[in-house]
């Protein structure tokens, strides 16, 4: 009867302590060890068991890890809920010209290089300890600090942004030997208050973030095209980041509705040479004063005008023309 009573309880026991692991939040528990059971539902119960187990590994894969842990420990249902959250940073991220290159690519390239980038990005991404909320075509859009706190996130989604665009240069040579193009990332970031939670229909929702921080940050993404730039981010954010990463100012632009214009910054994958970066910055503050002609003079000096100089030059050039200055 002991015997008996033991083959019964024993696997019981470990149904019981693995089911109360999964229901606890860990998504890691292995399915319960193989074996014979004289009862026939204790069988059952670890065949559904690893069923759970698959099923739980693949749920993670469509929402973040954290929220889908976040809805096995609740003991309510899921439903439509959001809360103000004043310190995110928010990130867009997709490949430069890509409607380009899809409109001649072959299906099945695309989906190569998609597969690629999206992989490299999101280990990337989960490294820095960002919840990956979507992608967007060939978008990826992501933030921090929700719904865990991370320390430090504004100095994680650049360190991770940068990382991004580094990886995903080591996939240039597979790409040149499978005839796809040379593919490229452009980001956005943005750093601020937003609603963060289960936003959607009542009958389905997703765990996202809404507000004016993300706006600017989307927005940020598609200005990086327009100033030639990899990675733009706003004002706010290069305050907190105090130096820890190379960044140059790159215009003002106009803000959200009722707050002043604001300045957005370009991140750099190396520092410029301190003498350089001085007359940058000294011509950036007399071109936002409206002193086009000493912010033309002073870039002029610099040893090397890379395509952010020369488009800076240039905008210098179309407002003395536009205030009627003749330009020597």
């Amino acid at each position: 009867i002991n015997a008996e009573y033991m083959g019964v309880s024993r696997p019981l026991a470990d149904l019981s302590y693995r089911l109360d692991n999964i229901v606890g939040g860990n998504l890691e528990i292995q399915p319960a060890s193989p074996g014979p059971s004289i009862v026939a539902e204790v069988s059952q119960l670890k065949h559904s068991l690893k069923q759970l187990a698959l099923t739980c590994d693949s749920f993670k894969k469509f929402v973040p890890e954290e929220v889908v842990r976040t809805i096995i420990s609740s003991d309510t249902p899921a439903m439509l809920a959001v809360k103000h959250l004043e310190e995110c940073t928010v990130l867009f991220m997709d490949i430069r010209n890509f409607t380009t290159y899809a409109e001649v690519l072959h299906p099945e390239l695309i989906l190569i290089a998609l597969t690629d980038f999206f992989n490299v990005t999101t280990a990337v991404l989960t490294e820095h300890e960002a919840t990956i909320d979507k992608f967007i075509g060939d978008a990826v859009m992501c933030f921090w600090n929700a719904p865990k706190e991370v320390e430090r996130h504004h100095s994680k989604a650049v360190s991770a942004a940068l990382k991004c665009l580094q990886d995903i240069t080591q996939l240039h040579p597979k790409w040149a030997a499978q005839d796809i193009p040379l593919l490229e990332a452009r980001c956005g970031l943005h750093y601020g208050s937003v609603m963060v939670g289960n936003i959607g229909a009542a009958s389905r929702f997703s765990y996202t973030v809404v507000g004016q921080t993300v706006t600017l940050a989307g927005r940020l993404e598609a200005l990086a095209e327009v100033y030639g730039v990899r990675i733009l981010i706003s004002d706010v954010l290069n305050e907190l980041l105090e130096g820890e990463i190379p960044t140059r100012p790159i215009d003002k632009i106009t803000g959200p509705p009722h707050q002043p214009p604001t300045v957005v910054h370009e991140v750099l994958a190396h520092p410029m040479p301190p003498e350089q970066l001085g007359i940058y910055k000294y011509a950036f503050e007399r071109y936002c004063r409206g002193d086009y002609a000493k912010a033309l003079q002073a870039l002029s000096t610099m040893a090397v005008a890379d395509s952010v100089t020369k488009r800076m030059m240039d905008r210098c050039s179309d407002q003395l023309d536009s205030l009627g200055f003749t330009q020597e």
